[in-house]
């Protein structure tokens, strides 16, 4: 949550019920809405490569901040500094805490990661080849991931994307972003963990979990963003 925008995801009606935006019954088993207990199926034999739908926030409500980060925070403005206005994109790991479907593709030597929202495309390298020796800075970063286990763990660096988020915390090029993707047993929850470590930023890293579910059907669309001004 900040100043100008909510996540929702239940609400309890004066008459006693929940209302579900895709999420799960948190009060009441007298719902109406999108209850992803009954959408979600166990497909342990697809492992990672599929869809995956968003089933939860990633933020935290507190950051240890640094002096500087405090400083710029205060400053913001959220209408005028608005970093997603006029369709602008986001950059990471800001992009993983969107609600719209994802999907890895398998491609060998490298991973496809599909974002619906802002149509973005993660590419993750798993091993020499293709890797650029010198990456330029981007919106995304550059991604190395490897195989520990069956889950997928990816450092993300060269980041030249200004915004931890949308309530004022800055972002700078040092940046390093270390993800963890595992699936769970049943194969219907991909559970997420991103470290990030921004020294100018935060005292110490900072630790956030996230959590996708499968349900099959769903797919990755394009995005269609309508512009709007801040002014």
């Amino acid at each position: 949550m900040s100043d100008t925008a909510m996540w929702v995801s239940n609400m309890l009606l004066p008459s006693g019920q929940e209302v579900l935006l895709s999420s799960r019954p948190r009060w009441t088993d007298n719902t109406i809405g999108e209850d992803l207990r009954g959408e979600v199926t166990a497909a342990p034999e697809l492992g990672l490569f599929r869809v995956w739908t968003s089933a939860g926030r990633l933020w935290n409500n507190d950051y240890p901040l640094t002096e500087f980060a405090r400083t710029a925070r205060a400053g913001w403005d959220p209408i005028a500094d608005e970093p997603t206005a006029n369709c602008m994109p986001k950059g990471m790991a800001f992009i993983m805490e969107n609600p719209y479907p994802m999907e890895f593709v398998d491609e060998g030597d490298r991973i496809l990661l599909y974002i619906e929202e802002y149509d973005l495309v993660r590419t993750i390298y798993m091993t020499a080849a293709g890797l650029p020796a010198n990456p330029e800075p981007n919106l995304l970063g550059h991604s190395v991931g490897h195989w520990e286990g069956d889950t997928l763990v990816v450092e993300t660096t060269h980041i030249n994307y200004p915004h931890f988020d949308k309530t004022g915390i800055p972002q700078t090029e040092a940046v390093r972003n270390l993800e963890r993707f595992t699936v769970n047993d049943e194969g219907s929850r991909l559970e997420y963990a991103v470290t990030i470590t921004d020294p100018a930023i935060f005292t110490e890293p900072v630790v956030m979990t996230k959590t996708w579910a499968y349900r099959p059907g769903e797919t990755v669309n394009p995005y269609d963003c309508q512009l709007w001004s801040t002014e």
